[in-house]
């Protein structure tokens, strides 16, 4: 059963109370359904109508019907009393009666309200609000009770959905804010602290202002956890939270992103200002114990500091940086600030390949080029596009394999990933105008970095319709539908989508039926041999059903081989790449 209390919005902090429904009307002789006494108010200045309608409900005691003679009169009384419906004689004032029946219609919305006359006008009453109409110069008791009766229900049937609807509509405001916020401590967490950042970034590039950020780190908190429990721990986090909190602006952001690791990003900030903000909050942790079993658990934090000055950037990302600077600077000791300047990059060939220099060559575009491999009209041979494939201009990051397992190692694979992106666009460029752009993308990365960043630069182009953005499958974790709102954006920018390395599993279709893609790529595990390997023919054959179905076009990678390429033919298959064409240049 659907409770209806009526579902109020309060403080994050606050919770969710109930009062009674809007629309229950006080009548004492109502016990449930429809009243044992139905009141009816009655609106019209004639006279014989009036009695004829108080004779029609009247007699058996089941009707109790009340009068009036304007309609500012029946405003009065739908304001001291509430009727269970209203009969308005659409001849009273008749120039205005339209407007009369909205009036009272705004002042009573929920009661059911039935219009009587013949004219076009008992339609046009309809349109404006009234339940039913009926002919007032012939009126039948049974029928007139009967309509009564139905429109009473029809209306409470309707205030319930409304009802309902409106604490659906406030639950999932609620459930919605819920989810940008961290349980143990009320602040933000990493997704409600991304939506903050996204909007000054936006704000930052608009004015010119500076964004700064510091990550705060509690040393050995594992120490309490060993000695003390989780429980005291949680108490602890909770503590350090409210110190964190009093020692902040009003304008920073506060969230915490995991175990023991807040986030504070501060707006208009420059980087000396929030270095001193950064030391006020570590010395104020660091003089706050807490009180726990008789006794007091003394924390500190060590804090990096950095300055945001990417568009795109996300919290993962940020996060990468400033923990490789404490960590770093946590060879010198707890309890301490550090900023850019406490880092250097190193720059001997020892060190290049490491994770930590990785993550600072990729965010100054160093090491990358863009390699094109053709994609062809099978049928024809005609070459359709070119698919975008990162590349390495130096040996100590080795294979695209390799250089984003270290970024993955050093949390900067979001960061290379969108590097790439970028670079793919701004080579697009080089193309011919016929020939399509693809360019691929993690699905952690339309996760972790705002959509409009990746819309932006393709709108940047003066054709964003060439664009093909490929996904791979391989890498959705779970139910593929936390993707559909950025599919969606890069739909409406005018590009399209493909599924990348699809292979013949549930979970393939799975993800194809949710995102419904506009290609669909074929893992080429899938296509090289398949002209020996029957069961990988029958399961393309049906594959390809499921693309006809989504109206997607198919792509067959890894093709090597002429007699695979016979197959792929036969099949239908329109389009295809592979070192069969061409390798990557």
């Amino acid at each position: 059963m659907l409770d209806r209390s009526h579902l109020e919005s309060e403080p994050t902090s606050g919770p969710i109370v109930a009062t009674p429904p809007r629309g229950e009307f006080p009548l004492g002789r109502r016990t449930g359904g429809i009243a044992d006494v139905v009141d009816v108010l009655v609106v019209s200045a004639n006279a014989g109508l009036v009695s004829n309608l108080r004779a029609l409900l009247g007699g058996d005691g089941q009707f109790a019907v009340a009068s009036a003679l304007s309609f500012s009169s029946a405003e009065r009384q739908l304001q001291e009393t509430a009727p269970d419906a209203i009969l308005l004689d659409l001849a009273l004032e008749s120039d205005d009666a339209l407007a009369g029946l909205e009036r009272l219609s705004a002042t009573a919305p929920d009661l059911p309200l039935i219009a009587l006359d013949r004219t076009e006008l008992a339609d046009r009453a309809l349109e404006r609000g009234a339940q039913d109409h009926l002919p007032a110069d012939d009126l039948r008791s049974e029928g007139l009770r009967r309509a009564v009766r139905h429109a009473i229900r029809r209306q409470r049937v309707k205030n319930d959905h409304e009802t309902v609807s409106s604490e659906l509509r406030k639950a999932n405001a609620r459930l919605a804010e819920l989810a940008l916020v961290d349980p143990l401590t009320s602040l933000l967490n990493r997704r409600g602290l991304q939506q903050m950042l996204t909007r000054e970034l936006r704000w930052a590039r608009r004015d010119g202002s500076e964004l700064a950020l510091f990550l705060v780190d509690l040393d050995d908190f594992r120490r309490i956890n060993d000695s003390f429990g989780h429980t005291v721990g949680d108490i602890v986090l909770r503590e350090v939270a409210e110190c964190l909190r009093d020692s902040l602006r009003a304008t920073d952001y506060l969230a915490r992103i995991g175990g023991d690791e807040f986030m504070v990003l501060l707006p208009q900030t420059r980087l000396g200002e929030a270095l001193r903000v950064a030391e006020k909050v570590r010395r104020s942790v660091a003089s706050t114990p807490v009180a726990v079993r008789e006794s007091s658990v003394h924390v500190s934090a060590s804090v990096g500091v950095t300055l945001v000055v990417d568009e795109g950037v996300s919290v993962d990302e940020l996060w990468s940086i400033a923990h490789q600077r404490l960590r770093a600077d946590k060879r010198r000791g707890p309890n301490r600030v550090c900023g850019p300047q406490f880092t250097d990059v190193p720059n001997d060939a020892a060190e290049r390949g490491g994770a930590g220099s990785l993550a600072e060559a990729l965010r100054a575009g160093r090491f990358l080029r863009m390699a094109r491999q053709p994609i062809l009209h099978l049928p024809d041979s005609r070459v359709i596009g070119y698919e975008m494939l990162a590349r390495s201009t130096d040996e100590a990051f080795g294979e695209p394999q390799d250089f984003f397992r270290r970024a993955f190692e050093a949390g900067a694979q979001t960061a290379l990933d969108r590097r790439c992106f970028e670079l793919a666009v701004q080579t697009a460029g080089e193309l011919r105008p016929e020939h399509d752009c693809f360019l691929n993308v993690l699905p952690s990365t339309l996760i972790d970095v705002p959509v409009e960043h990746f819309v932006e630069l393709l709108e940047s182009d003066d054709r964003p319709t060439r664009f093909v953005v490929e996904i791979s499958e391989q890498q959705i974790i779970g139910d593929p539908s936390y993707l559909r709102d950025a599919v969606g954006a890069l739909h409406a920018a005018g590009a399209r989508v493909a599924i990348d390395d699809v292979g013949f599993g549930r979970s393939c279709l799975e993800s194809l039926v949710m995102l419904e893609p506009d290609l669909i790529k074929i893992d080429r595990r899938c296509i090289d041999g398949i002209a020996t390997a029957g069961e990988r023919r029958r399961s393309l054959e049906r594959l390809l059903k499921v693309a006809a179905t989504l109206e997607a076009r198919v792509v067959a990678e890894g093709i090597e081989a002429d007699a695979d390429l016979a197959v792929l033919l036969d099949l239908g298959v329109p389009l295809g790449q592979g070192f069969l064409f061409g390798k990557p240049q």
